[in-house]
C-alpha cells in the first residue's frame, strides 16, 4: 500500500530506515548528513489527492496549497488550518476524479518519468473503487489552488533528485509540469479524466 515494487530504493531504505538509508547511494543527502532528509524513508511511492483532506475553496492561510512554478515537493499549510472534515458525498465525479496515484510511470515505460509530465502513465484509483492505468496527456491540467479563478493552470518545477522518477532525463533542468490530478479544479467537485474542467471562476 505503501512503496511500488519497482520502487527499488524505497523498499531498500525502508527495510531498515537507520542502515540501508545511510548507504544508499541514491539518498537526497551523501551519508545521511541532513536530519531534514531522514524522512524520505516513510515516504510512499503513492500520492493522495489533497482535496481528500484539505478544503477546496479557502483563503491561502487556511488550506494546503502551493504556488506557481514552485519546487514540486514544497507544500505550504498554516498551522490553524483543520485538515480533514471531507465526504464522500462531496465526490461529484466519482468515476473522474482520482483519489491515489503513483508519482512515477513505473509500470508502462522502460524510461520513467514524474506522473504530471505528459508523456507518464500511472496507476490511478478513483472514487469508484475502479483502478486504471492511465495516461497524463488525457487529465485535466487543474487549477492554481491559491487562485481557483484564473484560467491558466497550475505548474511547477521538477528539481528532480536523484531518487526520483525520470532522474537521468532531468537532471540538472528545471523542467515544468502541471499539477493535474494533485490540483484538481474544483477539488472534489470537479473531474480529471473524461470530462471538462468545470468552472470555478465566481469562487
Amino acid at each position: 500500500m505503501v512503496v511500488c515494487p519497482e520502487d527499488r530504493n524505497r523498499l531498500q531504505w525502508q527495510s531498515d530506515p537507520k542502515v540501508a538509508f545511510r548507504q544508499n547511494r541514491l539518498q537526497p543527502q551523501p551519508d545521511a548528513t541532513d536530519p531534514n532528509q531522514w524522512r524520505w524513508p516513510y515516504s510512499s511511492s503513492y500520492e493522495v489527492s489533497v482535496c481528500t483532506f484539505s478544503p477546496d475553496n479557502q483563503p491561502r492561510d487556511t488550506g494546503v496549497y502551493q504556488t506557481f512554478r514552485q519546487e514540486h515537493n514544497f507544500f505550504y499549510n498554516n498551522a490553524s488550518n483543520k485538515l480533514g472534515r471531507r465526504l464522500i458525498p462531496d465526490v461529484v465525479f466519482p468515476s473522474e476524479k482520482s483519489y491515489y496515484f503513483e508519482n512515477g510511470s513505473r509500470h508502462s515505460s522502460k524510461i520513467q518519468t514524474h506522473t504530471f509530465f505528459a508523456d507518464a502513465t500511472s496507476m490511478h484509483l478513483f472514487f469508484d473503487n475502479s483502478v486504471r492505468l492511465m495516461k497524463s496527456r488525457s487529465s485535466n491540467l487543474g487549477m492554481q489552488p491559491n487562485s481557483p479563478r484564473a484560467s491558466q493552470a497550475m505548474e511547477l518545477v521538477y528539481n528532480v533528485q536523484n531518487f526520483e522518477p525520470g532522474y537521468n532525463r532531468y537532471a540538472g533542468l528545471s523542467a515544468v509540469f502541471n499539477g493535474r490530478f494533485r490540483w484538481t479544479r474544483g477539488g472534489l467537485t470537479g473531474t480529471d479524466f473524461g470530462g471538462n474542467e468545470i468552472d470555478t471562476s465566481r469562487w
